[in-house]
């Protein structure tokens, strides 16, 4: 009678608060593979022609708002207690005139690069840039075309560096935020591919990644023509371009 009634509850109630301690799969992706995976079931993919600016934007739109869903979540991002970064924010918001589409931060561990780039999404919106915020621990492929190509739901033989939306002015570019480059489970790989995608990309789309490094000199190498796509925010003493060039948050 009674006793089992109270069994039932304690049950129950034990559940419920193993299911809000433990973050299920959907909670830890950020949802952003299940987004992926949402808007691929409930729509067919879209042809080139079909991506028009209005549909870009909607499609960025609620991209970023699925993935700051999840950092809210996990608590990466707690809203309203962000500590400004003034030269930081500065320096990410005076290049993106700039030629060079790669701008790389080195982050130390606890520097606050996912809040940061969390805060330029929002600012960048307010400039009405066109914005994606994107977790390299969450990528599902170390290609950033493909991610994007998730992300837009364009059918799967787009070429999306070739998509007229990604042809903007030099003064309006696409803001592509990475955060934790090293997080990825094939760091080296999503790095070499970043910027063959940029080699073929317009002038108008531009790459922030942050990359957790206890200094800049343990960023990648890249070979020669890979630096040329890297935007010197820094000039420093170093042995290779990201070593010398990386924006340093410590």
């Amino acid at each position: 009678g009674n006793q089992h009634t109270h069994v039932c509850v304690c049950v129950c109630v034990c559940v419920v608060m193993l299911k809000n301690l433990c973050p299920s799969r959907r909670s830890s992706e950020g949802m952003t593979a299940e987004f992926v995976r949402k808007f691929k079931e409930e729509e067919p993919p879209i042809p080139a022609e079909g991506m028009t600016e209005a549909v870009f934007s909607q499609r960025l739109t609620q991209w970023n708002e699925a993935v700051m869903a999840g950092l809210h979540r996990e608590r990466k991002v707690i809203p309203n207690l962000y500590q400004p970064r003034a030269e930081a924010e500065q320096e990410l918001k005076g290049w993106t005139g700039a030629q060079a589409p790669l701008l790389v931060i080195a982050a130390e561990a606890g520097s606050g690069k996912t809040n940061l780039l969390a805060e330029m999404a929002r600012q960048y919106n307010e400039l009405e840039l066109p914005t994606v915020l994107i977790r390299a621990a969450r990528m599902e492929s170390p290609d950033l075309e493909e991610v994007l190509r998730g992300v837009l739901n364009v059918a799967a033989d787009v070429d999306v560096a070739a998509l007229p939306v990604l042809d903007r002015p030099a003064d309006a570019p696409l803001m592509i935020l990475v955060d934790g480059g090293n997080e990825h489970a094939e760091p080296d790989v999503l790095m070499d591919r970043l910027l063959a995608f940029l080699g073929r990309t317009p002038a108008g789309v531009k790459v922030v990644l942050s990359w957790r490094v206890d200094t800049p000199a343990a960023l990648p190498v890249l070979d020669e023509q890979q630096a040329r796509l890297v935007y010197p925010a820094a000039q420093r003493e170093g042995d290779h371009i990201l070593a010398k060039s990386a924006l340093r948050l410590g």
